[in-house]
């Protein structure tokens, strides 16, 4: 069974200020996520809960609730932009 994925809408909106290229990218990374949510490269996040994943110098911030099978990816950006709160 493959997982059910959520974008935030911040995310979503962040996504589509992203030139073409990237979007594909980080598109296809989070497609992925469906069948792997937790790929090879995939890090815990320290001091906050979460996951993320590189595409390039951009990251991909998600949380995974391994009961419901769902990923809620909330934030998608630029490596020196994603971690500030």
């Amino acid at each position: 069974m493959s997982w059910q994925i959520e974008i935030a809408r911040d995310a979503r909106k962040e996504l589509e200020r992203l030139p073409a290229q990237i979007q594909i990218r980080i598109s296809k990374a989070i497609l992925a996520l469906e069948e792997n949510p937790f790929p090879h490269g995939c890090k815990k996040l320290k001091n906050r809960d979460g996951f993320r994943i590189r595409v390039g110098d951009y990251r991909i911030l998600y949380f995974a609730d391994t009961k419901l099978k769902q990923i809620a990816v909330g934030v998608i950006g630029h490596r020196r932009e994603v971690y500030r709160d």
